[in-house]
């Protein structure tokens, strides 16, 4: 049975990965080998993985300060690679307790897209705000780079102080 796998280039390696499960698991010509290679053709299938546990931010954090190649990251207080927005918590309990217990403002922001067959591991993550996180473009594999360089470049920073000037502005409405 024929398998189109140029209907989605974004999907090719997931179903190319698929279909060698696949052959390993049953024989061609049997009645589920058939079912599923029609499953992994149909227009708008995507893979089925599970999605494992995300580095916590400690950890994404200090790997990153230690390659010191892509991010200047001072391991000081928890905040967003790409704005530079700081956690404003005050400075008690230990660094890794601020990174991690940051996480209601501070997200896992993938550098190549998970939709993208981006990995789940700490060398594709960088903490982002929500904001950064929200706003940055999907990124594939051959544009990893560029997703650098949006994190390196300020990230969503105008929307970020658009944000803040308009919290801070109906703060003010509000005392007043």
């Amino acid at each position: 049975m024929p398998v189109d796998l140029k209907g989605d280039r974004y999907w090719t390696v997931a179903r190319h990965r698929e279909l060698t499960a696949i052959g390993k698991r049953y024989a061609v010509g049997d009645e589920r080998y058939d079912e599923a290679v029609r499953r992994i053709s149909a227009p708008g299938w995507t893979p089925t993985r599970a999605r494992k546990p995300l580095p916590s931010l400690w950890e994404i954090a200090s790997y990153w300060a230690q390659r010191d190649d892509w991010f200047a990251v001072p391991l000081t207080f928890p905040h967003c690679f790409g704005c530079d927005i700081a956690d404003l918590w005050p400075e008690t309990g230990d660094l890794k307790e601020r990174w991690n217990t940051s996480g209601s403002w501070l997200q896992r922001g993938h550098l190549v897209n998970w939709a993208r067959n981006g990995l789940d591991q700490i060398q594709n993550i960088v903490p982002l705000c929500k904001i950064c996180n929200l706003e940055m473009p999907t990124f594939d594999a051959e544009h990893a780079d560029d997703a650098v360089a949006w994190v390196q470049c300020g990230g969503a920073e105008e929307k970020v102080e658009q944000f803040i000037d308009a919290c801070l502005a109906r703060q003010a409405q509000l005392n007043s």
